[in-house]
């Protein structure tokens, strides 16, 4: 399948596959950072700011108003400042109270949440008794222990309460804490092994671009060895893919091709060649049994004048007629025997060009044209 991919596209690939990649990964520990984040603005929000809530009501109402009230009772502050302090303590604790009541409050909180708004309840309706009979002037009568046992008998429950929900929110505060810790040891590790699948795959994916690059080159380089083993120009390189590397081997098929032209233009000029070399070496043969031939005709023409000569002078002798029909005769013999050998080359030339036009092997007899040749250049008497 890569192998069908432009080599320009596998380097885009190669490219933009680690940028999605490093992407998904960056954009996955935003994620989880940022709901890191939502955690610790949470454990701020919902569990260190209602400890400071829970601690003003605890202060206001366990310690200041306790302690103004023990003061008023000492004579050390005035009728009104009592009031004014009671009534600013029971407002804060209020407010804080209401405050934590709009934080996020777990199930542990909810259920301590009810007991504590019943004893808040108890405590400020206390306070208000208290109120009423220090603006009545009877605060004072009423007896120590009395005033200190409802006191406390009021007071006590709520601080326990208000310290338990402390606690809880201690534990709270450590379980998320703790989940934090473990969900940044999750990251941690899932980010790890995000980075080695993502190297994993890099590696795998360069080595598959890689096969898909160099297979194609091997391929060709296989094909032109394969062709310059086997001497043939007529191959060509088999084309199995649609990329640059397709290109290459066209134009490699293209130069094949226009080699092969030019090699054959070349066997036929060589062709040429060894037919001029031929021809001159067949006309060089051809010579010395054509120059026998003509100088016995001109031999035999020499004798049959002789002969009209004698004949017509009538001075022709039997012997002499014997002599120059002797001579003619083995004139002709020797003009035959030649114009034969020189038939002969003419027809063996004829053949070669034909094998050399048909181009099919044959069977050669070594010891008959060894023999022909000696006879061809033997030079007749």
């Amino acid at each position: 399948m890569l192998e069908l991919i432009n080599i320009r596209h596998k380097l885009w690939l190669l490219i933009v596959f680690p940028v999605i990649a490093l992407a998904l990964l960056l954009g996955y520990a935003f994620n989880r950072y940022a709901h890191l984040e939502s955690e610790v603005e949470s454990l701020y929000a919902d569990r260190v700011v209602p400890l400071i809530q829970i601690k003003k009501v605890s202060d206001h109402g366990a310690i200041q108003i306790v302690d103004i009230l023990h003061k008023y009772r000492a004579g050390l502050v005035s009728k009104d400042e009592v009031l004014m302090q009671i009534a600013d303590a029971t407002r804060v604790m209020n407010d804080a109270w209401q405050s934590y009541l709009n934080t996020y409050l777990v199930t542990a909180e909810q259920v301590k949440v009810e007991l504590i708004e019943f004893q808040m309840q108890a405590v400020f309706t206390h306070i208000a008794t208290l109120q009423s009979a220090i603006n009545q002037g009877t605060f004072l009568a009423i007896p120590q222990n009395q005033f200190v046992t409802a006191l406390y008998e009021k007071f006590d429950p709520l601080t326990a309460s208000l310290q338990a929900l402390t606690e809880v929110q201690n534990d709270v505060a450590l379980s998320i804490v703790e989940q934090t810790e473990q969900q940044f040891s999750q990251l941690k590790l899932l980010l790890i092994i995000f980075s080695v699948i993502v190297l994993v795959s890099l590696i795998a994916v360069g080595f598959a671009l890689y096969r898909s690059i160099q297979h194609p080159i091997n391929h060709i380089r296989s094909q032109i060895n394969h062709i310059i083993e086997s001497s043939s120009l007529e191959k060509r390189i088999d084309i199995d893919n649609h990329n640059e590397l397709t290109d290459v081997s066209l134009a490699i098929n293209q130069l094949l091709s226009h080699i092969h032209v030019i090699h054959q233009q070349l066997l036929e000029a060589e062709k040429l060649s060894s037919l001029g070399s031929l021809v001159s070496g067949l006309a060089h043969e051809v010579n010395t049994p054509l120059g026998v031939s003509i100088t016995a005709v001109s031999s035999c023409q020499e004798q049959v004048d002789v002969m009209e000569t004698g004949m017509k002078a009538q001075r022709l002798s039997h012997a002499e007629f014997l002599e120059i029909m002797a001579a003619l005769d083995s004139g002709l013999s020797i003009a035959e025997r030649n114009l034969g050998k020189t038939a002969k080359l003419v027809q063996e030339f004829k053949n070669i060009s034909a094998e050399q036009e048909t181009d099919v092997e044959q069977l050669v007899d070594l010891e008959a044209v060894i023999r022909d040749y000696c006879e061809q250049t033997s030079v007749s008497s």
